[in-house]
């Protein structure tokens, strides 16, 4: 049986992990975004996070690395036994790159904040736990690369 926090930590290492950006630059990139994700999901909630994730993604759509994109993706995209746990609603549009698609990604959002108080903090506290996990992997991630990079340089 799976829990909260381990679906939480294994969707911030997704969220990095498959971010295409695997340089400096992009990982920093990256590090903002979810930091201002976070601090939107605090002060504001739910909707007003995927709101501000999708109006970046489509000022920033044209970008290959686009880190609005990524964490639209790795909040979004959830196996069916996790799914379940969070009381998620069917949303396999996600794997047809339908996080694109603005109207159907605030329709999921609507039918997930509208259900019931008890799975909207249960909603909530995995974005919040995810998106710290998702902080806390990049850290690490960016203290691997200047490792390889000084690594690189006694050689």
């Amino acid at each position: 049986m799976q829990n909260l926090d381990f679906i939480a930590a294994k969707t911030g290492q997704k969220i990095v992990n498959d971010f295409p950006g695997k340089n400096d630059k992009d990982l920093k990139e990256l590090k903002n975004c979810i930091n201002k994700s976070l601090g939107i999901l605090q002060e504001s909630g739910v909707n007003a996070l995927f709101l501000f994730l999708l109006a970046k993604r489509n000022k920033q759509s044209e970008g290959k690395h686009d880190p609005y994109r990524a964490i639209i993706k790795g909040l979004l995209l959830k196996e069916k036994d996790e799914r379940e746990l969070l009381f998620l609603p069917e949303n396999d549009w996600v794997q047809e790159n339908g996080i694109d698609n603005q109207q159907k990604v605030l329709e999921f959002i609507n039918k997930v904040t509208r259900s019931n108080i008890f799975k909207l903090m249960l909603f909530r506290e995995y974005l919040l736990r995810s998106l710290t996990y998702a902080r806390y992997t990049a850290d690490a991630k960016e203290v691997e690369i200047a490792g390889e990079k000084s690594g690189d340089g006694e050689r």
